[in-house]
């Protein structure tokens, strides 16, 4: 059977209180800790219950923003070039994104450019027209 575990939070966000602050400062102190990415997930969810129920009110979305880079740290600072083949669901980080988009440059009109990557010669067709007699 599952435990439930006592919530470290309690109590910590109750209207009345400084709640917002309090809030910063947990994810602040969280955010410091080195653990797993199992427990990771697990404090965040309990930190964000917590403050919730306590509240009624959503998080600042800035102190959300910590707390996904928080549970995603492995995966953004993962510098491996070749993430994108590795990974189930790769996604690149803010750096990796703006190299990636100038290495890969559009040419013009791609549909133009066969997959041998030089461009077609392709010469007008000359017609020449008979001299009709009588005409």
């Amino acid at each position: 059977m599952k435990e439930k575990r006592k919530n470290p939070y309690a109590g910590r966000f109750l209207p009345g209180t400084d709640y917002e602050r309090a809030f910063k400062e947990e994810v602040t102190q969280l955010v410091k800790r080195d653990m797993p990415l199992r427990w990771r997930n697990q404090e965040v969810e309990d930190l964000t219950e917590a403050y919730f129920e306590q509240s009624r009110k959503v998080p600042d979305s800035l102190q959300l923003f910590w707390l996904a880079n928080y549970i995603l740290r492995d995966d953004l600072k993962d510098r491996c070039p070749d993430k994108l083949t590795r990974t189930d669901f790769p996604f690149l980080s803010k750096g990796q994104t703006k190299l990636r988009m100038n290495r890969e440059r559009p040419t013009g009109d791609m549909g133009y450019v066969p997959s041998t990557g030089r461009k077609p010669r392709i010469k007008p067709k000359k017609y020449r027209h008979m001299q009709r007699e009588g005409a």
